[in-house]
């Protein structure tokens, strides 16, 4: 029984800040499925 959580759906809060605005240009460029 063991799954690998595999999360589709993010929610960033904040995503206007510098490492908010960082954070989003990463996860799109390094996990694009998400």
């Amino acid at each position: 029984m063991s799954e690998i959580f595999e999360p589709h759906n993010i929610i960033v809060t904040g995503g206007c800040g510098f490492i908010g605005s960082n954070f989003v240009h990463y996860v799109v460029d390094n996990h694009p499925e998400v």
